[in-house]
């Protein structure tokens, strides 16, 4: 039994084998290894590709958001002024209303002590007069009062 296996024999075993293994590397290994390849750089583009757009989309909220603080801003400004200017108007309206009753109790007044002052003068002489009827009763006669 011989151990060592003829130079020969290997030889002629190792050319069908090393055609085979030809083979299928450049029909199976090369193009296998090249979609793996394509599919990696696919992959890795794509996250490169997700993460620059997530990026642009955090720099486009991050712009919405300024822009809606300072729209809010603005419609706080905007509300402020609008209340400022209605409780200006508010207060000039008051006084106005104010000096209008003034003036309407005013004159309210001087009608009223004019009144009164009628009325007084008219209770006076009319009181004149029944103290002079009643003194000419009682004396019988009429008092000629100056």
């Amino acid at each position: 039994m011989q151990i060592i296996p003829d130079p020969l024999v290997v030889a002629l075993q190792l050319i069908p084998f090393l055609l085979t293994l030809a083979a299928l590397h450049f029909i199976i290994f090369k193009p296998m290894l090249e979609y793996l390849d394509d599919r990696d750089k696919a992959r890795v583009g794509g996250r490169e590709e997700a993460d620059a757009l997530q990026e642009r989309i955090a720099e486009k909220v991050s712009k919405y958001d300024a822009r809606m603080e300072d729209a809010r801003a603005q419609v706080v400004d905007h509300c402020t002024d609008c209340r400022h200017d209605a409780q200006a108007t508010a207060a000039e309206r008051m006084a106005a209303a104010r000096a209008d009753a003034d003036a309407l109790v005013k004159a309210a007044v001087a009608d009223i002590d004019a009144e009164r002052r009628a009325a007084s003068e008219s209770v006076e002489q009319t009181a004149r007069e029944l103290s002079e009827e009643i003194a000419g009763r009682v004396l019988g006669r009429d008092l000629l009062v100056g």
